[in-house]
């Protein structure tokens, strides 16, 4: 079918351009959509194709013919009107029989956006309509339509053989191919294997495995539908390998094995034989005698089937002698002279058992019991168990002599004085006897029974000695007394002085001495280094010898008297204290002193109490101290009270005064200062009364001091002086009024000069005087001046001098410099 353009309305903006169509929309104007004449296109060139229309009629109805089978036509839908809208593409367009369209968005389309769908032709010619509905805000919108041919594709996939878990890696690309030829693409969602996009998979784990081949398409074709092959990874076998294991023997406790399946995964091994091994992990362990059986394992996982169990088992027979323990060393007392007997008995402990046990000592066999000879005996022990496994051993036996021969009836003979002056005494006792388990070898005495013994003690000494040679001896003493008593020496009577109120504490010899023990105790009482009361107090002195003599007893006396008085200590030197505030006392406190006597103070006064008011000087302050023997002591100090308190100042107000010359005025005042204590007192003024000061302000500094030197706070005030009276000014003239001539603005003006207080005629703005026959501007009837003139604020230009410039007589005030 030829094309044709059709000419619209000029309001709309409209073109075709080959196979796109522009939808033109014109809206009165109320708003209201006007009437849309068709709208054709010239036919699409497609594969197949040999008549094709796209038109556009009032009813927004998209007609497509003559599209062969499988052909697919992709629409693309673009607001070009200029104008944004709210345009949208019915996702629910008409669609009759052999055809289908597919939206892939309904939405807003602005200016420039665009929407696409497709249609994919099954056979008979059909008509797909698309809606647009628009909003168009009053102004006019168009689109354009443009449609791309697409040609069907398939997949062909062939089945993939199943594997085994384990099996190498493989590729899918020669079982899938695309009709159109193009290029195949490879996926899965599988977790048990993974492929990568060009066909290589990878197995991963047993299961089942889902490989799926795609075609995405290209702008000719469209794409394939994706086809899927499933295979089987099925779980791989696996082997245990498990060394044999050699016979052993119980020495042997424990040991490991290692076996290990082709699957890297972990063998568990167990034992049917408690009793004669265990196992955990890999280690074994000998319990017992016997078979031990053992057996290894492997389950399997998802990827391996559980491995065939692989059993072995070998024999355990009793290696190992008896664990003998041997009796301790034994060490036994003599009871004969053939020695002592000795009990014991060896125990052992073994796996098998039973335990037999053999003695022999120097070759010969030996039992418990039997009697063993002084010395060392080394006996020897065999254990043997049922196997004939065999343990030895050996302890000692020791037997020894180490009691002494014992000695009894040790006499104890009372003491025997003597008599007669004699310095001997005849004493007598009953033999002792001496005994030992193996025999009394020497039995001796250094003193005879009926011997004469001196005065005092002598030790009599027996001595036995046994086959061993072990010695005892047994003492006892001989006493000789002497019948004579001591003599006792006493010092003479004593005087001591208290050391407090108890007394004193004496001390002294007394002695006694005997004829025959020379010097024994003597007995003082009270004793020496006791306490002794004041007063007089006897001591009486006893003595006794050794042989209970006892001495005629002596005595003296001891005095002890209080002749010191109390002692004080600690007096004070308080420092001077000021009084304050103008008061005449000030408070005084010190740390009390303190009285002590050996004997005890009565009494402790004081004529003055620290924290009392003391008077302005010096006061003596006594503290006394009295002890029990009315001994008195005093001690005295000074408190020195002086004055604190500074004078008080009277000043004048600040002060005016006029000047009364260029160098001032002469100004007097009064100022005084009085003290608490010394009552008027100087005070001094800096500048001093009767000063002349200067025209201005000046500060007036007045100070005192007392005669303790206690300086007043200092005052001040000020003294002004200063200038109040204007200049008297005589002779200021009168001129009559001067008229200008010519036209002039200005006229020459005289009068008579006073020189006053340096008056002068001035010109504000350049500040310099006028002196009389000068031009002055005109002025007003008011005195105001035209023009650019002097002294706008002077009657009669009349100035004042003040420092280097002149100024208008009315613009100082009299403190203007």
């Amino acid at each position: 079918m030829a094309s044709f353009i059709c000419c619209a309305p000029a309001n709309v903006r409209s073109w075709f351009v080959s196979a796109t169509v522009a939808l033109a929309v014109i809206l009165s104007p109320s708003g209201a959509q006007a009437a849309k004449p068709p709208i054709v296109v010239p036919p699409l060139t497609c594969p197949g194709v040999t008549s094709n229309v796209i038109s556009k009629d009032n009813s927004n109805a998209l007609d497509i013919s003559n599209l062969s089978p499988g052909l697919g036509v992709l629409f693309t839908i673009t607001n070009t009107s200029g104008v944004d809208g709210s345009s949208t593409a019915d996702a629910n367009a008409i669609v009759t029989a052999g055809g289908s369209i597919s939206v892939i968005s309904s939405t807003l389309i602005p200016d420039g956006g665009t929407i696409t769908g497709t249609y994919t032709h099954s056979g008979a010619n059909t008509t797909q309509s698309f809606l647009i509905s628009q909003t168009l805000n009053g102004e006019a919108k168009s689109f354009s339509w443009t449609a791309t041919c697409k040609s069907s594709q398939s997949v062909t996939f062939n089945a993939i053989t199943n594997k085994v878990f384990g099996d190498a890696a493989f590729s899918v690309s020669s079982l899938a191919t695309a009709s159109s030829g193009l290029p195949v693409t490879f996926s899965t969602t599988s977790t048990t294997c993974s492929v990568t996009p060009t066909g290589t998979v990878t197995l991963i784990s047993a299961g089942s495995c889902a490989i799926t081949a795609s075609q995405a398409g290209n702008t000719q074709y469209l794409p394939a539908t994706p086809v899927t092959r499933t295979f089987t990874i099925a779980q791989a076998p696996q082997t245990i390998t498990f060394a044999p294991i050699s016979a052993t023997t119980t020495a042997t406790t424990s040991f490991t094995v290692a076996p290990t399946s082709d699957s890297g995964l972990p063998v568990v091994v167990t034992s049917s034989s408690p009793s004669v091994c265990t196992v955990a992990d890999y280690t074994v362990t000998i319990v017992g005698v016997g078979t031990c059986n053992l057996a290894a394992n492997q389950a399997g996982d998802v990827n391996y089937l559980p491995a065939t169990e692989v059993p072995q088992s070998f024999a355990v027979t009793d290696g190992v002698a008896p664990a003998l323990t041997v009796p301790a060393n034994i060490t036994a007392e003599a009871t004969s002279a053939a020695g002592a007997p000795a009990t014991f008995a060896a125990s052992a402990t073994d796996a098998v058992g039973p335990v037999t046990f053999a003695y022999a000592a120097g070759g010969n066999p030996v039992v418990s019991g039997d009697t063993f000879p002084i010395g060392v005996t080394t006996v020897n022990v065999t254990a043997t168990d049922g196997a004939g496994n065999v343990s030895t051993g050996s302890f000692t036996v020791t037997v020894q002599d180490t009691i002494a021969p014992a000695i009894t009836g040790v006499p104890a003979p009372a003491p025997v004085a003597t008599t007669g002056g004699a310095t001997t005494a005849v004493v007598t006792w009953a033999v002792p006897t001496a005994t030992d388990a193996v025999g009394v070898t020497s039995f001796t005495t250094d003193h005879e029974p009926g011997a004469a013994f001196p005065l005092g003690t002598t030790e009599v000494t027996y001595t036995a000695t046994d086959a061993a040679g072990h010695v005892t001896t047994a003492s006892f003493d001989v006493v000789v007394t002497d019948g004579g008593a001591p003599e006792i020496t006493v010092p003479s009577n004593m005087t001591v002085e208290a050391t407090s109120a108890a007394g004193a504490v004496v001390t002294f010899t007394v002695s006694a001495t005997d004829a025959v023990d020379g010097d024994v105790l003597a007995t003082a009482s009270p004793a020496s280094g006791s306490t002794f009361p004041i007063g007089v107090t006897t001591v009486n002195v006893t003595a006794s010898d050794t042989s209970g003599n006892d001495a005629t007893p002596k005595s003296f006396t001891v005095t002890v008297q209080d002749t010191i008085a109390p002692a004080i200590t600690g007096v004070p030197a308080p420092a001077p204290v000021a009084t304050t505030g103008g008061a005449t006392t000030a408070v005084v406190t010190w740390a009390v002193p303190t009285a002590t006597d050996a004997v005890g103070v009565t009494s402790f006064t004081t004529d003055h109490e620290p924290g009392a008011a003391f008077p302005l000087g010096t006061t003596e302050v006594t503290y006394t101290a009295t002890d029990a023997a009315g001994h008195v002591t005093t001690a005295s100090f000074d408190v020195v009270v002086t004055d604190g308190g500074a004078p008080e100042i009277t000043a004048p107000s600040n002060m005016t005064v006029e000047a009364t010359s260029a160098a001032g005025a002469v100004v007097t005042f009064t100022v005084s200062a009085t003290d608490a204590v010394d009552g008027d007192v100087l005070a001094t003024a800096s500048p001093a009364s009767g000063s002349t000061f200067p025209i201005g302000v000046t500060t007036v500094n007045v100070t005192a001091s007392d005669t303790s030197g206690n300086d007043a706070t200092p005052k001040s005030f000020t003294v002004t002086v200063q200038d109040t009276i204007a200049p008297a000014i005589t002779g200021v003239p009168a001129p009559a009024p001067v008229a200008t001539t010519g036209g002039a603005t200005t006229a020459v003006v005289t009068w008579a000069v006073s020189d006053g207080d340096g008056c002068r005629w001035c010109d504000e703005l350049h500040d310099r005087p006028r002196e009389p026959g000068a031009a002055f501007p005109l002025r007003d009837d008011g005195g105001n001046i035209y023009g650019d003139g002097c002294c706008r604020s002077c009657n009669h230009g009349i100035v004042r001098r003040r420092g280097d410039r002149w100024r208008c007589a009315g613009d100082l005030a009299p403190s203007t410099p």
